[in-house]
């Protein structure tokens, strides 16, 4: 799996109004790949685990940095999608997820340059179920997976990566070979957008 070149002077946003979806590790693990500044409206342990982090109760646009909008209904959170490079909204395979997610993309993705999906926390037939109600609703946004894993909670319990923690041992790489698979090539798209 090739790893491309850290983007600089970019900004990423994560938003969703459904609370559980994964929001924060991905946001995390990509602002420790990225070497960019992890930046949240939601206080959590993410602000703990991690040096270049930072709760701001009224977003402003920081350049390389990944925001976390927990309940992402404050002040500055716009502002910061309009100046965004990339609007990454995560969806898992629930009814009040699928309403949630559509909720979300109507209200920022008319402010985002670009916006994405991520079917977390997928098992067997998720992503097909996933793909089929996003794809009624919003069809014009690409879907990508990351797989159902405990690398989650280690993400935001050790402030470490999906990349440093598969790669920490080879029984680590065998282990969460799918997951590592998936978030490479969702690491290796951000990087490029």
């Amino acid at each position: 799996m090739k790893i491309i070149k850290i983007p600089k002077d970019k900004i990423f946003a994560l938003a969703s109004r459904k609370g559980g979806v994964g929001k924060t590790p991905i946001a995390l693990s990509l602002a420790i790949d990225l070497e960019y500044f992890f930046l949240t409206n939601d206080r959590g342990i993410a602000t703990e685990v991690y040096n270049n982090s930072k709760y701001m109760e009224k977003p402003i646009p920081v350049q390389n940095a990944i925001y976390d909008f927990g309940g992402y209904a404050s002040a500055g959170v716009i502002e910061v999608v309009k100046q965004s490079d990339l609007l990454i909204i995560p969806v898992i395979n629930e009814s009040d997820a699928f309403v949630k997610t559509i909720l979300t993309a109507h209200e920022l993705k008319p402010h985002a340059k670009e916006t994405i999906l991520i079917a977390t926390r997928t098992e067997k037939k998720d992503m097909d179920e996933i793909k089929k109600e996003m794809r009624e609703r919003l069809p014009d946004i690409k879907i990508f997976e990351l797989s159902k894993s405990k690398i989650f909670k280690r993400v935001t319990k050790d402030g470490m990566s999906i990349l440093q923690i598969a790669n920490e041992t080879p029984l680590n790489r065998y282990v969460y070979r799918k997951i590592l698979a998936e978030y490479t090539e969702l690491l290796n798209y951000i990087k490029g957008a």
